[in-house]
């Protein structure tokens, strides 16, 4: 029996030893961290990721993002639709010219009610027209955007009226987007002119003489005689007056429509357009020069270049800007768009230009 408990005794110390080893041991790992192979400590959950992040949710840790940055457009993955190898039938809208005709608005001076609508990149510009103003004083027109900034357009004289001409779209600032504009037409008239309408402006100083000084020993002048002649130049000098003003709306085409803004030579390809699908893609190719065959074949314009994809905006409108090199041949040159602007065809360019 003593054999026994003996025996019992040995056990319990045995197991006792170990698990005060298995204690000490998982309490010195806690601190320290796990052991991991050939003795080093294993990573714990509280360490930061520093490799490169591979779910698409973000930058990893202490990285920039690139989000949005230019090296990665939102448009490089818009594959392009078919195109054709060349083109021979061009359907260009040629542009009218404006005059103070018939289909002109009139805004006559002294007027405040004058209200008219414009259809971005239309064939032809709208044509307005300033009806009693003096035809030796160009009046300027002061117009206020949608976003309350005021830009000033210039007029010129078109059968015997001030002729304003109003292109609006994309690329013709600042008639750049749909919206409301409104205007104001300012015009020069001397003070003493009896107009009833208020300056916009107030003229500079008179440079009047203060009462109770003596008299100019030099010119014999008065106090009184030199207050007279700043009030006669008071009442010349031209002020500018508010003499008529209105407002207006742009509004976008009922279909797809471009223009071509500008271009030239070591300048810039600038193609408007408006009235295309929201936020959408745009594709252009631009065909040339022109050439006709010796066996007195039609035209032909040859593939020449992909212009970079254009996104819309959510009015629909988008400028696609394409720097021209310097040393291009002359010659003319077709624009193909997908989608495909108002009458024009899938195998059709819409839009032509011309370099010298």
């Amino acid at each position: 029996m003593e054999g026994l408990l003996h025996y019992c005794f040995k056990c319990l110390q045995t197991r006792f030893i170990a698990i005060t080893v298995a204690i000490v041991t998982l309490v010195l790992t806690g601190c320290s961290g796990t052991p991991g192979v050939n003795g080093h400590p294993a990573p714990t959950l509280s360490s930061k990721r520093t490799s490169p992040s591979t779910d698409g949710t973000g930058p990893t840790s202490g990285s920039p993002s690139s989000v949005g940055s230019k090296s990665s457009p939102g448009t490089a993955n818009k594959s392009r639709p078919p195109r054709p190898g060349s083109i021979s039938s061009i359907f260009q809208s040629i542009p009218q010219g404006t005059s103070c005709g018939p289909s002109a608005i009139t805004v006559a001076a002294g007027s405040s009610n004058t209200v008219f609508t414009v259809t971005e990149l239309s064939i032809t510009p709208t044509a307005v027209c300033f009806a009693g103003f003096d035809a030796s004083s160009p009046p300027s027109v002061i117009i206020t955007t949608p976003s309350n900034t005021r830009y000033t357009a210039t007029t010129g004289q078109n059968s015997g009226l001030w002729l304003w001409t109003l292109a609006a779209g994309p690329g013709e600032n600042p008639i750049a987007t749909i919206g409301g504009y409104s205007f104001e037409v300012m015009t020069s008239a001397p003070m003493s002119g009896g107009s009833t309408t208020a300056p916009s402006s107030t003229p500079a100083s008179s440079a009047s003489v203060p009462s109770g000084e003596p008299t100019n020993t030099t010119t014999g002048s008065s106090p009184a005689a030199l207050r007279s002649a700043s009030v006669r130049q008071l009442f010349t000098r031209q002020t500018e007056f508010v003499a008529a003003s209105g407002r207006f709306t742009v509004v976008k085409p009922v279909e797809p429509t471009a223009r071509v803004v500008h271009a030239s030579a070591g300048g810039e390809l600038q193609v408007a357009l408006a009235g295309f699908p929201a936020s959408s893609p745009a594709f252009m190719t631009v065909y040339g020069p022109r050439t006709v065959s010796q066996a007195g074949g039609g035209p032909n314009y040859p593939l020449f270049r992909d212009l970079p994809i254009v996104m819309t905006n959510a009015a629909g409108e988008a400028l696609s800007r394409w720097e021209i090199p310097a040393d291009i041949v002359g010659g003319t040159y077709a624009v193909w768009i997908s989608p495909s602007p108002r009458g024009c065809g899938p195998q059709q360019a819409c839009l032509a230009f011309f370099i010298p």
